[in-house]
């Protein structure tokens, strides 16, 4: 009798376990729709350039045609900016291309420069429905907030989503030591 209650107890633990997962998912993505909402508010004071993605290269850059803006007809690299996913050679470096890939080839798209690197523009790059997709890559566990790029006020939806994402266990982090792209590109 005393192996059939500790039986019970071990499923009683795993329910509760899977229901704190489920509930935890539920908050993320509510999350999720709540800073992507905010985001795009945000987003839509900026300049802003319509464009076609024409390829995904990683899971944070991808090249698009510029639609509008002062470098229209132009094919141009996009990083995304605030999100900085695994290389392709690292750990979930393929599933966040995947995931990018998934969303966003050959889509319209808004895009919203903050900046330049490497030649490429660093611009935050919103579907047609409002929906970062930098943000959508870090709710989904598949990225890390850049810290060259995010400020905490302006960009809190990106922490809030990081904080949902890693208190879940989403991608990167229901791995055991995730490493960040930029400690990782330092270590090679």
């Amino acid at each position: 009798m005393a192996k059939a209650m500790r039986l019970d107890e071990f499923l009683h633990e795993e329910v509760g376990r899977l229901a704190l997962l489920v509930v935890l998912a539920w908050l993320v993505l509510l999350g999720m729709t709540f800073a992507a909402a905010t985001v795009s508010r945000a987003a839509e004071s900026a300049p802003v350039w319509s464009a076609d993605v024409a390829a995904v290269h990683d899971g944070d850059t991808l090249t698009a045609w510029l639609r509008s803006g002062p470098r229209r007809g132009q094919l141009v690299r996009v990083r995304l900016s605030c999100a900085d996913a695994p290389e392709l050679r690292q750990v979930r470096g393929s599933q966040a291309r995947a995931l990018l890939q998934d969303l966003a080839a050959g889509q319209r798209v808004r895009v919203a420069p903050v900046g330049t690197s490497y030649d490429r523009i660093v611009a935050r790059v919103l579907l047609a429905d409002g929906r970062d997709l930098g943000l959508l890559l870090v709710c989904a566990g598949l990225a890390w907030c850049d810290p060259r790029y995010c400020q905490v006020r302006r960009d809190a939806a990106y922490r809030q989503a990081l904080d949902g994402a890693s208190r879940a266990g989403l991608g990167i982090w229901g791995d055991p030591g995730p490493v960040s792209p930029w400690a990782w590109r330092r270590g090679r």
